[in-house]
């Protein structure tokens, strides 16, 4: 994993829970997901909700910890 370790991953998805603009949110979560593994990577659906952003990070953050 190309992040520093889980620490740094578990405070991005953080960082993306507590924002609340949706294009900020987007943003963070393209970031995180062009660093992860390959088989941790999300699918971006063509439109993006704040609820579908919500359950990817759960999702990913229930992985890492």
């Amino acid at each position: 994993m190309s992040l520093a370790n889980k620490t740094e991953l578990i405070e991005i998805i953080r960082k993306c829970m507590d924002t609340k603009e949706i294009d900020k949110r987007t943003l963070l979560l393209q970031y995180l997901n062009g660093h992860l593994p390959s088989e941790y990577k999300v699918q971006f659906p063509s439109f993006i909700t704040n609820d579908w952003i919500n359950y990817s990070l759960y999702m990913l953050e229930e992985k890492f910890l």
